[in-house]
């Protein structure tokens, strides 16, 4: 599931095709947790999202005017019911 949640987050984050629109993610725009738990809820065989850290915290993650995200670490723990 680790590499399934990094592909999407990836793309989610990709500079030219990335975001929900996949016009790309724009220069400076902030990564908002609820956008990442959106994103990841929204794959095959993931029912909920039980904890998110973007850099070490649940706050969103503001970036400079000519900054982009960048995916450092993908951490995923599969819990079955």
């Amino acid at each position: 599931m680790n590499a399934v949640v990094e592909s999407a987050l990836r793309g989610f984050f990709h500079f030219k095709t990335g975001h929900f629109d996949h016009r790309g993610w724009p220069f400076g725009r902030p990564v908002f947790p609820a956008e990442i738990y959106r994103l990841i809820e929204g794959l095959d065989g993931v029912d909920h999202v039980n904890q998110l850290l973007l850099n070490g915290g649940v706050a969103p993650v503001g970036l400079a005017a000519a900054e982009l995200p960048v995916l450092q670490q993908v951490s995923t723990a599969v819990m079955r019911s």
